[in-house]
């Protein structure tokens, strides 16, 4: 009973512990970043969205289900913002 107790203290710890970590990491992150322009965002996106289109146009012609996809992973991210 007493190793079951203690068990999840040191889970619920443990928890704390990581979570406290990833707050402190993330803050650290945000701090070291630098913004960029929205000239560098549209920029940057549309050359990897080009990048991962490049030579596959023929593919996702007849896979729009995928190209959608692709879309929706590099572009929606990026452009698409609650009014």
């Amino acid at each position: 009973m007493k190793q079951l107790v203690l068990r999840r203290v040191l889970r619920h710890a443990a928890l704390v512990w990581l979570s406290l970590c990833f707050v402190v990491l993330g803050a650290t992150a945000v701090a070291n970043t630098t913004p960029i322009s929205p000239y560098e965002v549209v920029d940057v996106t549309a050359r990897n969205f080009q990048s991962s289109l490049s030579g596959k146009e023929p593919y996702y012609a007849e896979h729009l289900d995928e190209l959608y996809q692709v879309v929706g992973d590099l572009l929606l991210p990026v452009f698409d913002r609650p009014y």
